[in-house]
């Protein structure tokens, strides 16, 4: 029976020994990206506080530029990605078991 749970479980081993790498890359190619968007939101966000005196377009990039910012969406991102390797080392480890 733990044979055939084994052979289940590989199809998955191999998506994910994949998958695992290339999310990867494209979280670290994201994250840059996001890192520029933040400056830009700031700085608007700065702009339309003092500038323009525009209070809650100010407080609407200020909160978007927080979520952006590497302890907002990026952080969840990169815990799902480290939860999905986990799962991809635990699955190698009970089908090489």
């Amino acid at each position: 029976m733990r044979t055939f749970f084994k052979i289940l479980a590989m199809p998955f081993v191999m998506v994910l020994f994949i998958l695992c790498p290339v999310l990867a890359f494209i979280f670290g190619t994201a994250k840059l990206l996001l890192n520029y968007l933040l400056i830009l939101f700031i700085l608007l966000s700065l702009g339309l506080f003092f500038l323009v005196k525009n209070i809650p377009a100010g407080i609407a990039f200020a909160i978007t530029a927080l979520l952006i910012s590497p302890i907002g969406i990026p952080l969840v991102a990169d815990w799902l990605i480290d939860k999905l390797c986990d799962l991809k080392d635990s699955l190698d480890d009970f089908v090489k078991s």
